[in-house]
């Protein structure tokens, strides 16, 4: 999901990433599910909370959130199980316009290109 070895220098921030991508990936679905919500799962105060995300990741917790539910949402799209709207539910998303708007900016193709392209490199 967020492979946390690649962005941490040692093993307190990796615990601390990979214990916020567990709530977050837990909650995947719920649309409601926000950076208040992690908050008191991680049990830490907001200011904290931005720090160590901006530190390790360069992006503030809400970017951090939405990039796990895209990523999530990559691996839906690969499995090739789901249309791109139950994709959208699925990953936390109620505006398949927004999911694929955002989709889009982080990895630089619509949903449906992406498929697309994993398909091609399966064949």
């Amino acid at each position: 999901m967020f492979p946390s070895s690649e962005v941490t220098t040692n093993n307190i921030d990796e615990i601390f990433l990979d214990k916020a991508t567990k709530i977050i990936v837990n909650n995947i679905s719920d649309v409601d599910f926000k950076q208040e919500d992690l908050l008191k799962e991680m049990g830490i105060g907001r200011s904290q909370l931005y720090r160590k995300i901006n530190s390790l990741t360069g992006n503030n917790p809400s970017y951090f959130i939405r990039t796990i539910r895209l990523r999530y949402a990559s691996d839906l799209l690969v499995q090739n199980k789901y249309s791109i709207k139950e994709v959208t539910h699925l990953s936390g998303f109620n505006s398949t316009a927004y999911f694929s708007k955002t989709f889009r900016e982080l990895f630089n193709v619509t949903p449906s290109e992406y498929i697309e392209q994993h398909k091609k490199e399966t064949e």
